[in-house]
């Protein structure tokens, strides 16, 4: 079974620990972390093998179960989701992290109808248009 996170792969590469001395010695971490959830696997590893060109750390999930674990341990900069996945939808992982006030920011990159996440006076939620 292919794991749902390639950060799950026991020989997947982890770059935590260079950002971690860097922290630790003072220095910033120069790449920027960004979490990339989509279920159309050709798709999600083109856009993650274009943001790594750019020298960015990207995790990759295949649903928005994934995505939130991965919320859960890393600090992203940006998420970039997909509306329609298995498990939660983008919509709720945007929620998500929304209400827990991480600083990330947010793109949904989706084939999904239009719509859009908006500020309802009461909270983020999806709006149609």
């Amino acid at each position: 079974m292919t794991p749902l996170c390639p950060a799950d792969d026991p020989g997947a590469v982890d770059d935590r620990e260079d950002e971690q001395e860097d922290e630790q010695e003072g220095r910033r971490p120069t790449t920027v972390r960004v979490l990339l959830a989509d279920d159309e696997r050709l798709l999600a590893d083109t856009v993650a093998d274009g943001l790594r060109k750019l020298s960015m750390a990207v995790d990759v999930c295949y649903d928005g179960d994934a995505a939130l674990e991965r919320l859960g341990v890393n600090q992203y900069a940006v998420a970039v989701l997909d509306r329609d996945m298995p498990g939660r939808t983008g919509d709720e992982v945007c929620r998500w992290i929304v209400q827990s006030e991480l600083g990330t920011r947010i793109l949904i990159l989706t084939a999904a109808e239009a719509s859009a996440i908006g500020w309802t006076g009461s909270g983020w939620a999806p709006t149609t248009t």
